[in-house]
């Protein structure tokens, strides 16, 4: 599978996530946002008040139980919204050996 098909196999599997949205789970606390972005791109850009960041290499070392390097914050049974240079995404897919634990 080239990086074209797997971008379209990623975006085939996520459900973007609305500004409006994003704003209302982040005020209800309903929601972890976790941004994966550069951290040069959150200073250019901004960042998400009440987003974590997560360095996208970490991401799955801090969201696994297993892990030595679990964040406790990163909880399996939590709604996570992932926001990334395209926008923020929930139910982005994860390696396979994650899935049976979220």
């Amino acid at each position: 599978m080239n990086y074209q098909e797997m971008v379209n196999d990623a975006k085939s599997r996520v459900r973007v996530v609305g500004k409006d949205e994003l704003e209302r789970e982040l005020a209800d606390g309903e929601a972890l946002v976790i941004d994966v972005r550069e951290v040069q791109e959150r200073w250019s850009e901004g960042a998400i008040p009440g987003a974590k960041h997560v360095s996208r290499g970490m991401l799955e070392f801090w969201a696994d139980p297993t892990s030595p390097y679990h964040k406790d914050y990163m909880d399996p049974n939590r709604r996570t919204i992932l926001h990334c240079a395209g926008g923020p995404v929930e139910d982005v897919p994860v390696p396979e050996r994650y899935r049976e634990k979220a």
